[in-house]
């Protein structure tokens, strides 16, 4: 099998890794390591794809079988006050209310 992760932040790839896992059974895990690089303030993800090396019945060789995705961390950004500059100013000529 051949597995690729990409981090991803926001819909910018930060880092693609590929690595070949020999020998695996159905039902079986494996653990991996991944160096994952700095992250900003983007809410951030790292989805591992999971393709088939060689042709079977049913499918051609690199077919993908598994798709799977981690959040790593929240957005953190601060966003910006909303200023309305299009709006005209509230003015009060008389209250009805007294």
């Amino acid at each position: 099998y051949t597995i690729t992760a990409d981090v991803r932040a926001e819909g910018e790839t930060l880092r693609s890794v590929q690595f070949k896992v020999e020998a695996l059974v159905a039902n079986s895990e494996r653990e991996v390591t991944i160096d994952l690089p700095e992250l900003d303030e983007r809410e951030a993800f790292v989805n591992f794809t999971v393709r088939k090396d060689s042709r079977t019945l049913y499918s051609e060789a690199n077919h993908e079988i598994a798709v799977y995705q981690f959040q790593l961390k929240d957005n953190t950004a601060t966003l910006p006050a909303l200023v309305n500059n299009n709006v005209q100013p509230l003015v009060l000529e008389e209250s009805r209310l007294e």
